[in-house]
């Protein structure tokens, strides 16, 4: 199961407003430190996170899995419980 497009869209708009000021409040005060925000942003936007298939499960290591009675078998299904 896939999380539809349109919900993303709609819980983001939702908090869109409140996102904002937080985020200029926060360039204010990195502002005060010398920190630019936005090089930040930039920084950041580079990074990855890669998640290993054997880490979303309840059991098991990076070699095998040992499943538990009705876990999840991959993130999809995580994310549904």
């Amino acid at each position: 199961m896939r999380i539809e497009t349109s919900l993303i869209e709609s819980q983001n708009a939702l908090r869109h407003a409140d996102l904002d000021k937080d985020y200029a409040a926060l360039g204010e005060r990195l502002g005060r430190r010398g920190i630019d925000i936005d090089a930040v942003a930039r920084d950041v936007s580079g990074f990855t996170v890669a998640v290993p298939s054997w880490g979303v499960g309840t059991g098991g290591t990076r070699f095998a899995r040992f499943p538990g009675a009705g876990e999840p078998r991959g993130i999809f299904e995580k994310l549904d419980d």
